[in-house]
């Protein structure tokens, strides 16, 4: 049985750098059997750069859809996730010398 969506889970991060996911590592069973994983859908603007990290290219707010799966490949949680894409803001100013 799939779980509906209750909310929307919101990250933040700056454009091009990895961001986590609060989605929580795979589970593999007590006996060993496989585990339960996660999938994305993502829009062009964003990929995956390693499991359950993503990046955005452009800054903007960006909807992806994460979807676990059990061993037997059936959806179980669909979740949509916000990212927020922001750019690096100017770096810390070095007062310099006065007029004069």
């Amino acid at each position: 049985m799939t779980q509906e969506p209750r909310h929307e889970v919101e990250v933040r991060g700056l454009v091009g750098e990895p961001v986590a996911l609060p989605l929580g590592a795979a589970r593999a069973g007590a006996s060993g059997e496989p585990a339960y994983a996660w999938s994305l859908e993502l829009p062009e603007e964003v990929e995956q750069t390693h499991d359950l990290h993503v990046r955005a290219s452009e800054p903007g707010s960006y909807v992806l859809v994460a979807t676990q799966t059990d061993p037997a490949g059936v959806a179980i949680t669909v979740l949509p996730v916000r990212l927020t894409g922001t750019r690096p803001g100017p770096g810390p100013r070095v007062p310099g010398p006065g007029p004069g």
